[in-house]
């Protein structure tokens, strides 16, 4: 059986049409646990038996952060 620990940090960075950062996120600290038993559970040497978990930060998706901040930054040149 091996078990494994970890945390991971996370950072994102979303810029607008303009080059300019308007959403950095940073230190995100997220865990990691990961078990794995050496089981076969067939008996074919095809499968093995193992468990993971772990938080995630999803970033904001950059295409619709985009559009949002296009119209900002047209607004903002007319």
């Amino acid at each position: 059986m091996l078990a494994t620990i970890g945390i991971q940090n996370e950072e994102f960075t979303n810029y607008n049409a303009g080059g300019e950062a308007f959403i950095s996120i940073s230190d995100q600290m997220s865990p990691r646990i990961g078990i794995g038993i050496d089981w076969d559970v067939n008996g074919d040497s095809e499968s093995k038996l193992y468990a993971n978990f772990g938080g995630y930060y999803i970033p904001d998706p950059t295409n619709t952060n985009l559009r949002v901040e296009v119209q900002n930054y047209l607004l903002k040149k007319l």
